[in-house]
Formats: structure tokens, sequence, C-alpha cells
């Protein structure tokens, strides 16, 4: 508190259970009021809707189909079309939702809701974030709030990872739900649940300083690049005289200077006044007011005189130290308040997050930071937030003075339940070997290591979310409330099942024979294990064509690659795309520029490889022996990341494609399909030839810029591991699958791309013309004649 160092009259238990009681009395009171404008939004038109009784925020919400969504989820949907507005700013609070009962102080998000609601502005748009991390029973006063404002539901797939990790990921899951579901917000402001504004002129303060400050330093056009963020919150006493900034010492003894040389300056002009006569006191006023500055004998009188000097030095110190005693922390934070044309935005120190404003133009990169971190005890997201100007080329700032303050008495984003240990309890008591599996199913978590093994398992810092080990037969009660997460497995199934997600988004589905393996090669060292795979691969070196095969047929692997792209975003007048970048994007890549080398190398192994392009997504399969399944991803990785798209090599596959769509013109299931396309609404995307042809590519094919268009639309659609899906099964053990997905496929970043959206698609059969039956005779009849057709046709309803 300020003069805190000058007078001392409670002791802090007081001061505790005061704060306490006041916390009480106040969301007392925001609960009277939420529960107020529920029930009579009449009273409140600025923050309900008439039409939709929902709150005017959802207004301007876009929920679309994003490739990050599966992080996060709205909890009620919109029920109006979204209205369009640009100068709009988001206020977010992250809370959670354990220990929220008013009635013991704890309702905290009420308390700063009603401050921002009770003196709302239209330029700010104000959701909610809930870290669901626990599945506490929920309290009546966010029962409350759920009913008022736009909430999204964060952090639901952590529960094997630790606090600190889990509260950073709340962090970033709110930074995406609010910046993708307001596309046209250019900042947001994400306030913890404890960070209550200053004062009720809390809005007009932080447009002053983004409209005045902020947008003229950083403008919207980007001709600077604008920060990771602005911090509008940190503690007095870790940026006051005790532990200090070079920033926070320049301004204390500037202050203390200007305010010596004031005093100075008054006391040297009483001096001379009190020496001349009284007739002239006016006139000598005026001159040495003026002669003081402009012909410096206030300066040179105080140089020259070293009495004057010493004076001047002590009363220098004695200011400072007078200073430091009336406002420990600092004391330009009172001045600095009177309005934000004196707020100063300088380098941001160490410490806390209760309230920061992010921007637009750079939250993508804070995210992909915040990705390739993981927090521990040791490393919270905070401490994590100071070496992000060290590894990225974006800086943080902090305003000066504080335009919130900090109510809590302890943050609850981190004190949740260790829902891992729990589950960990629970499979320790299973044998997890082949002779004593007496489970249905077995739940193991993969709980945050130790500092020591951290150092000797650093392959699994990319695994993201719990792995899942599961057995055969049914689902028993201990995996019930995870049951969104397990894989329903067929009682005659005898493999083995793990689910991981890595950092870049991608979800993986391993798939093995081999448990005991698994289990046992845990305790082996990671070097040991890649000794073996070098081994293996050897093994093999000089077999022959068919002592390979023969190796093959015994040691396979088959690997799917789901890609979220397909040929109904084709354009109406390149028709085939889809197809056509299908057969482009695996034949060369900058590190492989061999022509075909991904089916080259397969097929020279005695291996299959498959790909095909359906209306909304593209799989290819590849079966292969396991000694080759590294130098076969990798050749698959290094397509989707760097595909070459060679105009020659255009030509080649339209040419490919073409003969391919003759031939399948003789093929049943392809005439049908594509009656069915020729049933679909008028302008409906189904009804577009997604084979294509010569004909329907010619116009791309002799575009001069069609390998850039390609490799644009490879960045923009195939290449984002957050909409893909792999599977791999093997005979190899999980420890190993894994490996080998981690390091391969994190070599692609996350792209923080949209989903396609096929919303305005549905019902593309709602015609006259379908309504109707359709006989299709099948090809094989046709040239035999019509009239002796006695087999069974082809009937579509």
């Amino acid at each position: 508190q300020r003069f805190g160092l000058l007078f001392q009259s409670s002791s802090i238990e007081t001061v505790r259970n005061n704060l306490l009681n006041q916390h009480k009395q106040e969301q007392k009171v925001a609960i009277e009021w939420i529960e107020n404008v529920l029930k009579n939004p009449q009273h409140y038109p600025n923050l309900v809707s008439n039409q939709t009784q929902q709150s005017t925020f959802y207004d301007y919400l876009q929920m679309r189909n994003h490739l990050s969504s599966s992080l996060y989820t709205l909890l009620n949907k919109t029920k109006t079309i979204p209205l369009m507005k640009h100068d709009h700013i988001v206020v977010s609070i992250l809370y959670s939702k354990q220990d929220s009962d008013y009635r013991e102080g704890k309702f905290y998000v009420g308390q700063i809701l009603y401050r921002l609601l009770k003196n709302h502005h239209s330029r700010f748009i104000i959701t909610l974030c809930e870290n669901n991390n626990t599945n506490d029973q929920i309290s009546d006063g966010i029962q409350l709030i759920r009913r008022l404002l736009p909430v999204f539901i964060v952090n639901s797939k952590s529960e094997s990872l630790n606090v600190y990790e889990r509260e950073k990921q709340a962090y970033l899951q709110c930074i995406l739900a609010n910046f993708q579901s307001f596309p046209n917000a250019n900042y947001l402001l994400l306030l913890q649940d404890d960070a209550e504004p200053n004062s009720d002129n809390f809005y007009n303060e932080l447009l002053s300083l983004i409209d005045n400050r902020i947008q003229q330093q950083w403008p919207l056009d980007g001709q600077r690049k604008q920060p990771a963020f602005i911090k509008i919150y940190h503690p007095r006493w870790l940026i006051g005289y005790l532990h200090p900034s070079i920033y926070i010492i320049i301004q204390l003894f500037a202050t203390s200077l200007f305010l010596t040389l004031f005093f100075f300056f008054l006391f040297y002009l009483y001096e001379t006044m009190m020496q001349n006569k009284q007739n002239i006191y006016q006139i000598q006023s005026q001159y040495y007011s003026r002669s003081s500055i402009s012909n410096y004998i206030f300066w040179s009188n105080l140089i020259s005189n070293n009495g004057k000097l010493l004076y001047f030095i002590f009363y220098f110190f004695l200011i400072t130290f007078v200073l430091i005693l009336l406002d420990h922390s600092n004391v330009s934070w009172t001045w600095r308040s009177l309005h934000p044309t004196f707020y100063a935005i300088y380098p941001a120190p160490s410490c806390c997050l209760p309230g920061v404003i992010h921007f637009r133009q750079t939250y993508t990169q804070v995210i992909e930071y915040l990705n390739s971190i993981e927090c521990n005890k040791n490393y919270a997201i905070d401490t994590a937030f100071d070496d992000l100007p060290k590894r990225t080329n974006l800086q943080t700032y902090l305003v000066e003075p504080n335009l919130v303050h900090h109510i809590g008495l302890y943050s609850r984003l981190r004190k949740i339940r260790d829902i891992g240990k729990d589950i960990e309890q629970k499979a320790s008591k299973y044998d997890l070997s082949m002779r004593n599996l007496k489970s249905d199913m077995v739940i193991k978590s993969l709980l945050p290591l130790s500092d020591e093994k951290e150092q000797n398992h650093k392959h699994e810092q990319h695994v993201l979310i719990t792995e899942y080990l599961i057995g055969t037969n049914k689902t028993t009660k201990e995996t019930k409330e995870d049951e969104h997460n397990i894989i329903a497995v067929s009682p005659n199934d005898h493999r083995w099942y793990r689910l991981i997600e890595l950092r870049n988004g991608l979800r993986c589905m391993l798939v093995t024979n081999n448990l005991l393996e698994n289990e046992e090669g845990k305790q082996e060292d990671q070097e040991q294990e890649e000794e073996d795979e070098k081994s293996n691969q050897h093994d093999t070196e000089g077999l022959s064509s068919d002592a390979e095969k023969a190796f093959f047929k015994y040691h396979t692997t088959t690997v799917a690659l789901y890609i979220p792209a397909g040929s109904l975003l084709d354009p109406s007048n390149v028709q085939g795309l889809a197809h056509l970048t299908e057969h482009l994007i695996f034949s060369s890549s900058s590190k492989y520029p061999e022509m075909n080398c991904l089916d080259s190398f397969v097929s020279y192994h005695g291996g299959t490889i498959h790909a095909y392009t359906e209306l909304e997504f593209t799989v290819i399969v590849i079966e292969i022996s396991s000694n080759r399944v590294v130098e076969t991803l990798d050749i698959l990785i290094h397509s989707l990341i760097d595909p070459l798209m060679l105009s020659e090599t255009i030509f080649d596959q339209i040419q490919i494609i073409d003969e391919e769509s003759t031939i399948a013109q003789f093929d049943d299931h392809y005439r049908a399909s594509r009656l069915l396309a020729h049933l679909a609404k008028e302008n409906h995307p189904i009804r577009n030839f997604s084979w294509g042809n010569k004909t329907s590519l010619k116009d791309f094919v002799s575009n001069v810029n069609s390998t850039t268009i390609l490799k644009q639309l490879v960045k923009d659609r195939y290449c984002i591991p957050e909409g893909m899906n792999l599977v791999m099964i093997s005979d190899e053990s999980f420890r190993v699958m894994q490996q080998r997905v981690e390091r391969l496929f994190c070599l692609m970043k996350r792209s923080f791309k949209i989903l396609p959206d096929y919303i305005g698609l549905k019902e593309p059969w709602n015609t006259d013309n379908f309504q109707k039956f359709h006989l299709v005779y099948p090809s094989k009849r046709i040239y035999e004649g019509l009239s002796a057709m006695k087999t069974t046709k082809y009937v579509l309803i």
C-alpha cells in the first residue's frame, strides 16, 4: 500500500479478514445485479437482445469450423446472424469454475463482471473462458454468468498434464477462441478472474490507451511490427525501488532532480526579491523570472557557489529519500494516474499476467511459442513469457500505471485437483503383463516426468494429451467418464491401441500386437533403441528382391494419413484441382527432387501405396516393410512441407488423370456417383466434375502461375497438422512407433488455419428431380444389348 513504510496501523491478518469481508459484500451485490439483468432484460437493452434473449455480444460472434476448435467449445450457440463490426475490442475473463461460492468471498469473476457490465461501453465485447479443469459441482454464480455471456470451455482434454501446463493450455486456448470467434477484433484484453478495474472510467482509459497511444505507436497497417502483448498490471512492489529496473531508477532521479531544481529556483527568486526595494518588487520579479532561464543567472550562481552546490546535492538526495518513503513502489504512478496522456509504455519486467492486451497481428506467433515450450513447477507461464523476446522477434511491454488491481487472495487456475494422479492410481491396480491381463481395458496416463527423467526422454516433449493403452473386449467402468476418447474394440481384436496428439495438433492412433515388448522396452535407453533400429536396417541392406519380400511379409507397417482437403472446394473453372493436387503433392519435393520418388521407393522395397480424393478429404495409405518406414515417412512429410510442383510434372499428371477418367467411365460405381452429382441442386459444388480431365484443367495448365498457385494451395489446405489424422499399424512396440511419429511429423508446424466451412452446402439433393426412381444399367450389359438385359439393376431412391 502507499505510504506503507511510514504508516502500518493493522496486522496482516486483520487486513486479510477485512478484505475478505469486503469481497463477500461486493460479490453478493454482483449476484443480485446479474439476477436482475436475467429477470428483467428489457431494462438492459445494451446487454441483452430483445429478439434472442441472449447477450448482445453473441451478435458479433462468428463460430466457424476451425482446425483448433477441438481445443475449446462454445457453451451456448448463437441464435442470430453475426453482425459485422470492425472497431470493437474483446475483453475476456479466464476463470476456474471451482471454489466460486460468493458466500465464501471466492466469486471473483462475478465481482469483475459487475464492474465491467454496469459501466459497459459499446465498443467492447465481453466473453468468458471457463477453465474446465475439474468435475466439481458448479455453483449458482457460475450458472448465472453462463446464461448471461458467451462462454468458451477450454482445457477439456488435459487431464494428464501438470497444473502449470494446464494453466498454459487454458491461457492459449482462450486467446485462440476469442480471436477466431471475433475475426474483426484487432485487440484482446485477457483478464484473469481476480483482476478488477481500478476505476469506473476503465473503458475510457483503455480506449485512450489503445486509440491514442498503441495505434499511434504500432499502426494496424503493419508499418511497424506489433508487440507480443502489453501488460496493464504489474505488482507495485515487484517494480519498486527494492526490485529496481533501469527505467524506474532513471525516473526516480529525474523526478528528484526536477523537484530539487524547482525548490531551489523558488528559493532563489525569493532571496533575490528580498534584496530589492518594495517599490520595484514587481519589475524585479518579472526580470529575474525571465533572466534566470534565458541568461542562466540561476545556473551560474548555483555552479559558482560551492556552498549552494553542496546544499543542492544534499537536498537532491533528501528529496529522493522522501519520495521512496512516501511511495516506496513507484512515485510516478501517482501523477501518471491523473490522465491517460501521462501513461508510460516501456519493456515489461518479469512476472504476472492478470491483465494483458494481445494483438491480432502477432497472436499466432505467441501461440506457436507457447506450444513449443512445456511449463512445470519451475517454469510457469509467466516465466515462459519472460523468455519470449529472447526466443522470438517479438517484444513485450508494460503500461504504467496499473489499469487493474489484483483482488484475489490466491490464483485458482493452478489450484486444481490433479486428475492425472487419480488415473495413475487406478491404472496401477492392473498388471500389464500378458500373463495376468485380467481387465477388459487398461488406461495408462503419461504423467509429467521428473527433471532427471525429462532429460533422458526428450522425445516425449511433443506429446500433448493423455495416451490410452487399450486392450480387448468392452469398456470398463473406470473409462466411462472419458468414453469420447476411447476406441471401440471388437472382442475378437487382440491388438493394442494408443491415441496421441502432437503439439502441432496432429492426432495419431498407434496399433500394435507387441504389447509385451512395449512395456519391457520402456526400461531401455533411447540410444540402445536407435542402435537396434540401425542394426535392423543393416540386416536387410543386402537382401535380394525376393528375400526382402519374404522379410516384408512378416514385418510390415501400414500408415494411413487423412488430410482435410477435398474436391468440394474446387473452383468451378478448375474442376478436378484437388485430384490433380493429390497426384502432384506426392511426386517430388525439394529434399527428394526425383520424379515420383515416394511411389518408386515404396514399390522398389516391395510395398504398396494408394491415394484417393473424396469430397471433403484426401487419404494416402502406404504399406511397407517396417525397416523402411522412417525413409518412407520422411519422403511423405517433405512432400507436404515443400513440394516442387514442376510445370512438366503438372502436364504429365494431367495426362494420367485424363486416362483414369476415360477408364472410369465404364465403372458402375463411378457412373452412379455421376448420376447423384447430376441430380444435385444447381450451382452446388457437388455437381462439379471432381475427377478432372484435359478439358476441365486445360486453362489451369496454361497458366504461367500454376506452380505458385499449387504450392500456396498445399500450404493453405494440405500442410495443416491440426486437421490431420494418422493411423499406424505395426508389429513394432509403441515406444518405437511413437518416436518415429514425433521425430518426423513434428517437422510440420502448427498452421492455425480455418477448416473449410460446409455449413452452406447442406441438403444438396433437396430437389423435385431427386424424388424419383432412377434405373442405372450395369455397363457390362450395355454392350450385350438392352433387350437382353436380365441382370439386377441399380435403383437410386
